[in-house]
């Protein structure tokens, strides 16, 4: 008897390498294995030598943290134009330590989030309004947020890279207090 999250890792192993990456990113975004889950298996399990030369790719490519091919272009997008200390997949909180998003890339100090929007994981209704909420959550919160597009990441890369430099070059200030006499 097996577990499933060991039962994906067996058929990831077993497929050819283009198809294992897309199962990879369906099984982190589903949950239903983790890049701790991976990394432990590599060090635990005795594999053939070529298998554990995969499951060590796999890892790597698991660790960048993204779950799909958009979020890996713009975390080297970020990476290769320097933009700066970034998180991805960054849990943020509320004032209850609940986390309300959990955005693909963050830059904390600057309260800069950035979403990119896939038409693999955006197609349903439940999501596209889930997407929403949790937007405008992050937005109450105070932080900027921007939507990149795998166009936009594939065909205007430079575009990308100058809103975020932009963005990233504002000083960061608290919205202002809003004093009651003042609201219509």
């Amino acid at each position: 008897m097996t577990t499933a999250p060991e039962a994906v890792l067996d058929t990831l192993l077993s497929m050819p390498p283009s198809r294992a990456r897309a199962l990879l990113w369906t099984a982190l975004q589903q949950q239903w294995i983790t890049i701790d889950f991976m990394a432990s298996t590599l060090v635990h399990r005795r594999t053939r030598y070529q298998h554990s030369k995969r499951l060590r790719r796999l890892c790597l490519l698991a660790g960048t943290g993204s779950h799909s091919e958009a979020e890996r272009r713009m975390a080297n997008i970020i990476r290769q134009s320097e933009l700066g200390r970034w998180r991805s997949n960054f849990p943020l909180k509320d004032s209850q330590r609940r986390v309300i998003a959990r955005l693909d890339f963050a830059f904390p100090s600057k309260r800069i989030a950035i979403e990119v929007d896939g038409r693999a994981f955006h197609t349903d209704h439940a999501s596209f309004e889930r997407d929403r909420i949790r937007q405008n959550a992050v937005l109450l919160m105070g932080w900027t947020m921007f939507r990149f597009t795998w166009e936009e990441l594939t065909q205007h890369r430079a575009r990308v890279v100058q809103t975020v430099r932009e963005a990233l070059a504002r000083e960061t200030t608290k919205p202002p207090r809003l004093r009651a006499d003042c609201v219509p």
